[in-house]
């Protein structure tokens, strides 16, 4: 069997094993009940205002609070990390650890397109009547702007920028196309760290680390006001596209960032695939 075959054999026995668990189903269904409240509230916000449809979409990334919503449904459809179990020992044996490692590396990313695929069908179902695909901000939201309305951020929860800056220097697609890519590096950091420590270890205790890594950023961006480089240290201001603008955080270095990081933690894997004893974590994983 060639190596490609076998990487397929493992991201799809990986597809049908999530199909049966429940939890995947709960991080979907976080996921949609966030993108569709920002879409509705879009709605109510835009009125009788056309917009670009990649605007509700865009809402979901601007502030901590959209994104820590999506993350958590995301990493709870993961959350069986390091999959690994009796029944998949077998597999294992019959492609080898290298092969089912990158299976899994790439089962991450295709898990990772799925929810944010389903997210975005969705959100944009309630909207497409009201929207268009042309890359041109929506007249609402500009007009928003200019006038600081304090109703559409503290009744409907929209981000609006701090000037028209934001406008100036970013489309709606750009926008949109630069807050996605951050989160799903994020994601894929997170999921990767949470592989490969739950493997060594033979436990949760990576869950755990993921969770910690999220609690630090969010807390070195609320304590920002001390020195405006701790949002630079923090993972999750890198993500938010709001800080890079308020806060004038380079994008490239975000990317930069967490491209790093990213390699570091495949490196991690790959160590950690190395040097478990696969058959006794598939007992203590169970």
């Amino acid at each position: 069997m060639r190596n490609f075959e076998k990487i397929y054999l493992v991201i799809r026995f990986q597809l049908s094993q999530s199909l049966k668990n429940k939890r995947v189903y709960l991080g979907f269904a976080l996921g949609l009940a966030m993108i569709l409240r920002t879409a509705f509230n879009y709605l109510a916000f835009t009125g009788e205002h056309s917009f670009c449809v990649a605007e509700p979409w865009l809402q979901n990334f601007m502030t901590i609070g959209g994104l820590t919503v999506l993350f958590l449904g995301y990493m709870i459809t993961i959350s069986d990390a390091p999959f690994v179990n009796e029944s998949t020992i077998l597999l294992i044996y019959r492609t080898g650890r290298k092969c089912w490692l990158v299976g899994i590396w790439l089962y991450l990313v295709v898990q990772w397109m799925m929810y944010c695929g389903l997210l975005m069908l969705a959100g944009s179902i309630p909207v497409i009547t009201h929207s268009y695909i042309n890359n041109i901000w929506g007249r609402r939201m500009t007009m928003a702007t200019m006038q600081d309305d304090i109703t559409a951020i503290s009744v409907l929860g929209i981000y609006l920028p701090e000037n028209m800056r934001f406008f100036e220097q970013l489309s709606p697609w750009k926008a949109s196309v630069i807050a996605t890519s951050l989160f799903m590096l994020y994601c894929l950091l997170l999921a990767t760290i949470m592989f490969s420590i739950n493997l060594l270890k033979q436990d949760r205790t990576g869950t755990a680390i993921a969770g910690v890594v999220y609690v630090l950023g969010f807390v070195l961006q609320g304590f920002s006001f001390i020195s405006p480089y701790l949002l630079y240290g923090s993972l999750l201001a890198n993500v938010c596209l709001d800080y890079h603008l308020s806060e004038n955080i380079p994008i490239a270095f975000s990317y930069i960032l967490f491209l790093i990081l990213l390699v570091v933690s495949v490196c991690m894997s790959v160590k950690a695939v190395q040097k478990a004893d696969l058959a006794i974590a598939s007992g203590e994983m169970d």
